[in-house]
């Protein structure tokens, strides 16, 4: 996998954390200790043969609102656009009663596909 901040190669997602608090060159200390807010962004997910009308992410920044993804299509749910703070966002995503750990990203001011872990909380 490669770090969406600077593109290093790391071998896992475990130790893709470990990069961004020790080596990652593309996480300014500007930007760990304050964050600023991106340009406008949306988040999509897709979700096969669910028959939910709405999906919810909830950010691990707890200045962020929580974000409602409708239904836009068959199998895509889409935000509206919202500001994020530069830098890595984390978070859950809300599926009817089940919560989904979402792969950390960067916002950048154009759409953001989330994508989940294997596990619920």
């Amino acid at each position: 996998m490669k770090c969406p901040l600077c593109f290093e190669s790391i071998p896992s997602e475990q130790l893709l954390q470990d990069h961004y608090l020790t080596t990652c060159s593309g996480l300014s200390d500007d930007v760990a200790n304050e964050q600023t807010l991106s340009n406008k962004t949306k988040l999509q997910y897709v979700l096969k043969d669910s028959s939910e009308d709405e999906i919810y992410f909830l950010s691990s920044n707890l200045d962020l609102p929580q974000v409602t993804l409708h239904k836009v299509s068959d199998d895509l749910y889409q935000s509206g656009e919202m500001e994020f703070p530069e830098g890595l966002n984390e978070g859950q995503l809300v599926i009817d009663d089940d919560v989904f750990s979402v792969v950390p990203f960067t916002a950048k001011g154009f759409i953001v596909t989330l994508h989940v872990t294997s596990n619920t909380i």
